[in-house]
């Protein structure tokens, strides 16, 4: 996530972004795509109400033109500037911020993905997919309750 933000410090412009849910996994995947810095995916897990936790990756250096002319949404990463949050709610800033709530803004359209994207970052995925189950059997996501 750090390497996205740098990254979209140096060029806020030209993002792209895109939402999966993967049923198979009961996670929620974002996708981000610029032309210049190329396609980062993030795999998140809703551990519970309060608390996710998650993978991401560098799929590709590079994004095909076909995927840029898909209907994907543009997008942006903006930090919170913490001065500005305290004057509309000083509480309210501290306990989210403390709590690790409050990280970052994400803002801008955000479509599903299409298909053919979908195949295309397939095989790049299927690395991903095998540390986001590493990461859910460390948190012993399957096991069942007794």
């Amino acid at each position: 996530m750090n390497e996205i933000i740098q990254k979209g410090r140096k060029n806020p412009k030209g993002w792209k972004g895109a939402y999966r849910y993967d049923s198979r996994l009961h996670a929620s995947e974002y996708t981000f795509f610029h032309p210049e810095f190329g396609i980062y995916r993030i795999k998140e897990w809703q551990k519970n109400p309060y608390e996710t936790i998650g993978v991401g990756e560098k799929l590709a250096r590079k994004v095909d033109e076909n995927l840029l002319k898909n209907r994907i949404g543009n997008f942006g990463i903006v930090r919170f500037n913490p001065k500005r949050l305290e004057e509309v709610e000083e509480i309210t800033f501290k306990t989210m911020i403390k709590e690790g709530i409050l990280k970052l803004e994400l803002e801008g359209e955000m479509h599903h993905m299409p298909k053919p994207l979908d195949y295309e970052l397939r095989k790049k995925n299927k690395k991903m997919d095998e540390k986001f189950l590493e990461m859910l059997q460390a948190e012993r996501a399957f096991d069942g309750y007794a």
